[in-house]
């Protein structure tokens, strides 16, 4: 059935293999052949945007075995990070951040400079879907974009607006781009007044009465 002319038979048959996977211990040979190269590139192409979604979770637990064999997928994903669905562009930036793991650990300059790079092709994307959404789903990117922020804080210097605090966001949005900010101000030297405020929260609340403190102000 993964061989059916019928995308949308390949796709209800991928979902109820990733089913049966998700209840299985042991590693099949089909399980197996289905987490190669080959595979991905023949489907890819060929399925709309729901079961590229499954693709993609696939291509996530694909392991390259050099550096060539990730470029060779990126190519095959570029186009994917400016998607107009929201799940393929979250689905690919998976893949990508997984690949630019494995990319890291050949420990070249070339390469480092390369992963970098690729970290700035889908920083737009994802600071567009932000603003775009619900708090859920800003949460979600934000999760993904904290992910860039962590492993490379001055590609983001410039994009730090992205990060203040809008008023009638949830305290969970709030908090972790708040996290994103001190992240970013660590590194950049025009943001170093972050850290200031951040040092000022830090000392409030070590305070034990800094409730009291805060009502005595009103």
């Amino acid at each position: 059935m993964l061989h059916d002319s019928d995308a949308q038979v390949v796709a209800n048959c991928l979902a109820a293999l990733q089913e049966i996977w998700s209840l299985e211990a042991s590693h099949s040979e089909e399980k197996e052949s289905l987490l190669s190269k080959p595979f991905i590139y023949y489907f890819f192409n060929r399925i709309n945007e729901w079961p590229q979604c499954l693709i993609l979770e696939l291509a996530v637990k694909y392991l390259p075995s050099d550096s060539n064999d990730n470029f060779d997928i990126m190519n095959l994903l570029e186009d994917r990070p400016l998607h107009a669905n929201g799940a393929v562009v979250l689905a690919t930036v998976q893949v990508f951040l997984q690949l630019t793991l494995s990319i890291n650990r050949y420990k070249s300059t070339s390469l480092f400079l390369i992963m970098e790079n690729v970290y700035e092709r889908i920083k737009s994307p994802l600071l567009t879907l932000v603003s775009s959404g619900s708090p859920e789903q800003s949460y979600a990117i934000l999760s993904h974009l904290h992910l860039l922020v962590v492993r490379a804080p001055f590609i983001f210097a410039s994009d730090y607006k992205h990060f203040c605090c809008q008023y009638n966001e949830p305290l969970y949005v709030k908090k972790l781009k708040l996290e994103m900010l001190t992240a970013i101000a660590n590194e950049s030297k025009h943001l170093r007044n972050w850290e200031s405020i951040r040092a000022v929260g830090k000392i409030a609340l070590q305070q034990y009465d800094v409730n009291a403190i805060a009502l005595q102000q009103y």
